[in-house]
C-alpha cells in the first residue's frame, strides 16, 4: 500500500492549470462606440460637430490601435461625407450646405481594434430650414 502512494504524481494537475489560464486572454473583448451630436436641430448653412469615442466595454480604458470609419447620409440616404481615422477618438465637423435637404441625417460608425469584436452604430440628427 505505502509503495503505491509514493509513486503518485501531481505533475499533470499543475500543467493543466497553466494551460487553462492562457485560453482566457484570447477571447475578443467588446468595445463601445459613443457618438455625440448636438440634439438640437441644425439649420442650413450651419455646422454639426460629431464626436466619436471608443471605450473598452469592461474597463472604460482607451483602446489602442483602433480604427474608426463612418459616413454621414442625408435624408435621401445619399452619402455626403465619409471619414476614417486610426484613433480611439474622432471629431468630425460637417458643414450643412444652404440647399441641404431637411430631415434626419444619419451618422453611421464602424469601429475595430486588435483583440476586440468589431462594432457598428448609427446616430441621427435633424436639419431644418
Amino acid at each position: 500500500n505505502t509503495y503505491r502512494e509514493m509513486n503518485m504524481s501531481d505533475g499533470i494537475l499543475v500543467e493543466e492549470g497553466q494551460n487553462g489560464k492562457s485560453n482566457v486572454e484570447l477571447q475578443p473583448r467588446n468595445l463601445i462606440i459613443q457618438t455625440l451630436v448636438d440634439k438640437n436641430p441644425v439649420s442650413n448653412d450651419e455646422e454639426q460637430v460629431i464626436k466619436i469615442d471608443l471605450m473598452d466595454a469592461n474597463s472604460d480604458d482607451r483602446i489602442n490601435n483602433a480604427t474608426i470609419r463612418g459616413q454621414i447620409m442625408d435624408p435621401s440616404k445619399k452619402v455626403i461625407k465619409e471619414f476614417s481615422e486610426n484613433n480611439d477618438s474622432v471629431k468630425v465637423t460637417l458643414n450643412i450646405s444652404k440647399n441641404a435637404k431637411v430631415g434626419d441625417f444619419v451618422v453611421s460608425v464602424n469601429a475595430s481594434a486588435p483583440g476586440y469584436l468589431s462594432s457598428g452604430t448609427e446616430t441621427n440628427f435633424k436639419v431644418q430650414k
